[in-house]
């Protein structure tokens, strides 16, 4: 099973909830909701019957809450919250497979055999406060409140409950025995199939159930967390003097360092190209600029060109209307010559022709 919850909660293994270096529960402000998907049939998706499996998430009916951390056991899930504007009384919903007692005592509850397929809320002890941690094992439940004390319900077959006086199996919260100074200073806190284990803020860590464990066999080290994972404890451990907080921000502020300067690099590199590009464009400008001086430059040489055969057609056109006239002047002059030779025959055979008149007339 598997739940989206859209609030300042963390998933650790079974385990989603966690509180900030205040030591203070973070809610968010405004109601949210809490979607589903996965395996269904112990009821444990709360969707209500028919139980069935999910593969598409769907919203959890019957939450109106102002939504904390929530967790996902082998068979049962449990959302935390608070109801309404208030911030001082926990509020804690469960539903799934109700043997055992894992999801606690719902007076409310609508079960059909051992099914309670829609959310009901928990009775818990009052002046509690808010949750500030919820784990869900394979069949028990771990409660801390923000009183500083750990509460839990369901199978305690192996002594996973944590308290000596609490039954086999039972739905009534049971308050977890806890040394002294880890009243109240618990920050972590997981549960596996038959164990529960916790984590403190000096790095103490306590267990109960079948996993056995002394904090003070790990006192050499400093643990920043752990979460049981099939019965197996996998702890975070402080190395030398930086906590596991510290080097979180460490390794966030080498992100964030590393991510500056890939942004800084991409920018460095778009300036470039975006340079490059810009060169580029100029000397296309300055390319297609010279290209249309020279295709200017060839149209004015050729209109030059064109202007220049038009007026030598012209001047060709005007000396051979010259010519034509001065040859039409020379025949004109030819023919005035040969009218005034003929004249000068034709007086000359006259005076030819008197004279031999007169001969004859003298004869």
């Amino acid at each position: 099973m598997a739940a989206a919850l859209p609030c300042n909660s963390s998933r650790d293994g079974s385990t989603l909830g966690n509180i900030g270096k205040d030591d203070r529960p973070r809610w968010p402000g405004t109601p949210c909701e809490i979607f589903t998907w996965g395996t269904g049939k112990a009821g444990q998706l709360g969707l209500g019957w028919p139980v069935r499996n999910v593969l598409v998430p769907k919203p959890v009916p019957g939450l109106a809450l102002v939504f904390g951390p929530l967790a996902c056991g082998m068979h049962h899930s449990l959302v935390a919250g608070v109801e309404g504007c208030g911030r001082d009384e926990a509020s804690l919903h469960s539903f799934g497979w109700t043997e055992h007692g894992r999801l606690g005592d719902c007076p409310e509850a609508q079960v059909e055999g051992l099914v309670q397929a829609l959310p009901s809320r928990v009775s818990l002890p009052s002046q509690e406060g808010t949750i500030r941690l919820l784990a869900a094992g394979a069949q028990h439940t771990v409660v801390v409140t923000c009183s500083g004390a750990l509460w839990s319900f369901g199978s305690n077959e192996f002594g996973q409950l944590g308290c000596a006086s609490a039954p086999f199996s039972t739905r009534t919260p049971q308050r977890m025995d806890l040394p002294s100074h880890a009243l109240g200073h618990v920050t972590r806190v997981s549960c596996g199939t038959t164990s529960t284990i916790a984590v403190t803020a000096v790095g103490d860590v306590l267990s109960w159930g079948g996993f056995a464990l002394s904090g003070k066999q790990l006192r050499q080290d400093y643990v920043e967390s752990a979460v049981l994972a099939g019965g197996f404890p996998v702890l975070l451990v402080r190395s030398g003097q930086l906590t596991a907080d510290a080097a979180r921000s460490a390794v966030e502020q080498r992100r964030r360092q590393l991510e500056e300067q890939r942004r800084a690099a991409a920018e460095e590199a778009k300036a470039k190209a975006d340079g490059a590009r810009e060169r580029e464009g100029q000397a296309v400008l300055e390319a297609e600029a010279e290209v249309q001086r020279m295709q200017m430059e060839m149209i004015a040489a050729a209109q030059a060109n064109i202007l220049r055969v038009a007026e030598a057609e012209a001047l060709v056109e005007r000396v051979r209307r010259l010519r034509a006239a001065d040859e039409q002047r020379t025949l004109e002059l030819a023919e005035q010559q040969e009218q005034e030779r003929r004249r000068e025959l034709e007086a000359q055979e006259r005076a030819r022709q008197e004279r031999v008149l007169l001969e004859r007339m003298v004869e």
